[in-house]
């Protein structure tokens, strides 16, 4: 709004204040109400602008909340974004650590199944198996079983937390009894899970064999209480070759967890990295008995 709105009431008062320093020169009665027209016109602009006032300090009012609620608003989206882009930001270092992880496993996975392709020591050869598929999976236990007609012997067994080490190159030897693949009357021996792993050709992974009602863990169970140990997760991946028959167990007990060695499941990934080292340590026995069976067919010939 102009101050000239006023122009008009400054001019009346002019001619007021010169009325009152001439009062005999001016009809003062006229001059009176001229000013009093003034006055009435100058109140009602006067109101008008104090409503105006009123009307613009209420959407100052309105203006100052909306603006102290968005303002919060943008408050939360930011510790929100921030909170988003730190657990972003948490889980691509934990997805490249877990990267970093399986990259050095399939390094080592690689670099054993070279190791055992050129192997001919059996009972290092044997070794070699079960640690590989310890470290692969930061297992506590480990055994390995061969295939011997219709049965599963020992060949190696080792646990960390016992400190106890059977077969393979430590020259203790395994008195625990085979395993049977099939009962008296013929019959295939499905409860007991390593003896299921070669009779399906098929992973067996429990999380927890004392809960697990779907399979016999008695010989297990019964290791438990000879050793004082605790058995709990499980994992049976059978040794068999592209083509053929299979030609062993690799079992696991107890996988732990890094750093705190507390006893989890076999993940898919520890599952599919132990599959893999035994169809590599699978081809690599039966090579290896291609080989011997070479070797003494050759020497019957030359005997012949």
């Amino acid at each position: 709004m102009s101050f000239d709105t006023f122009k008009a009431e400054q001019k009346a008062i002019e001619r007021a204040q010169a009325a009152l320093d001439n009062p005999d020169k001016v009809d003062l009665e006229a001059e009176f109400r001229e000013l009093l027209v003034a006055y009435v016109k100058l109140l009602k602009v006067t109101g008008r602008i104090v409503r105006m006032s009123d009307r613009s300090e209420e959407r100052l009012k309105v203006a100052n909340v909306t603006i102290v609620r968005q303002q919060q608003e943008l408050e939360k989206a930011h510790w929100q974004l921030s909170e988003h882009a730190q657990l972003l930001e948490n889980k691509v270092r934990d997805r490249t650590r877990e990267l970093v992880a399986a990259q050095s496993k399939l390094e080592q996975l690689v670099q054993l199944g070279i190791a055992l392709s050129v192997e001919r020591q059996h009972s290092k050869f044997m070794e070699m198996i079960v640690e590989g598929q310890k470290h692969l999976t930061n297992a506590d236990g480990g055994v390995l079983f061969s295939r011997d007609g219709d049965s599963l012997k020992y060949e190696t067994l080792r646990f960390d937390t016992l400190d106890l080490r059977l077969g393979g190159l430590s020259g203790n030897q395994i008195d625990y009894p085979s395993i049977p693949l099939r009962d008296a009357q013929g019959r295939p021996n499905y409860f007991n899970p390593v003896a299921q792993a070669v009779l399906t050709e098929r992973t067996i992974n429990v999380c927890n064999i004392q809960e697990c009602k779907d399979f016999d863990f008695s010989d297990i169970m019964q290791f438990d209480e000879q050793q004082d140990y605790h058995s709990q997760s499980f994992l049976a991946v059978p040794l068999k070759p592209r083509k053929g028959e299979v030609l062993g167990v690799l079992v696991l007990i107890n996988a732990r967890a890094s750093g705190t060695g507390r006893v989890i499941s076999f993940d898919d990934e520890a599952e599919k990295f132990i599959e893999a080292l035994a169809s590599q340590a699978a081809v690599a026995v039966d090579n290896k008995n291609l080989l011997e069976a070479q070797n003494a067919l050759l020497d019957s010939i030359i005997q012949v």
